[in-house]
């Protein structure tokens, strides 16, 4: 699979287990990778998108959880 769109997107919550973002233009539920800086480096994690769904000023919120290396 290509890469696909990149949206960029403010996490609204992240756990353990999964991160909740908001963000511009709805995203499709499915595998997707999330990609986030901090001021000394860039981390990149695979994370399944659970749902999404439109707020306000036309954002979009959703939530999804990490895939682990040992779920495959």
């Amino acid at each position: 699979q290509g890469r696909g769109n990149t949206v960029a997107a403010m996490t609204r919550e992240i756990s353990r287990t999964g991160v909740g973002m908001l963000h511009r233009g709805s995203v499709s539920p499915g595998e997707v990778t999330v990609r986030m800086a901090s001021e000394t480096r860039e981390f990149e994690y695979r994370v399944l998108i659970e749902w999404c769904h439109p707020c306000d000023n036309g954002m979009f919120m959703s939530g999804g959880r990490f895939i682990s290396n040992d779920d495959e």
